[in-house]
C-alpha cells in the first residue's frame, strides 16, 4: 500500500477534511508547466523586457505593486 501513488484523503465522520500528497504530486501541482513557462518567456521577449538588468526589473515591479488594482 505503501507503493501506491495516490492521493490519502482524511476524513473526520465520512466528510473529507485533508489530504496528503506525494512529493511528485505536490511539486506537480505547484510548479508551472514547461508551457506556461515558454509562453511568458515569449512574451517578455516580444516586449523587450527579457533582457532589463536587476535594477531595471526591480524598478518595473516596484512601479507594478503601487499602482491601483482596477475595480472589477
Amino acid at each position: 500500500m505503501a507503493d501506491e501513488r495516490r492521493p490519502l484523503v482524511i476524513a473526520k465522520r465520512g466528510t473529507p477534511k485533508a489530504g496528503l500528497l506525494s512529493d511528485r504530486d505536490d511539486v506537480r501541482l505547484a510548479a508551472p508547466e514547461p508551457e506556461v513557462l515558454r509562453l511568458i518567456g515569449e512574451e517578455s521577449r516580444l516586449k523587450g523586457t527579457s533582457a532589463l538588468p536587476s535594477r531595471q526589473m526591480d524598478g518595473v515591479i516596484k512601479a507594478l505593486r503601487t499602482q491601483k488594482p482596477k475595480p472589477r
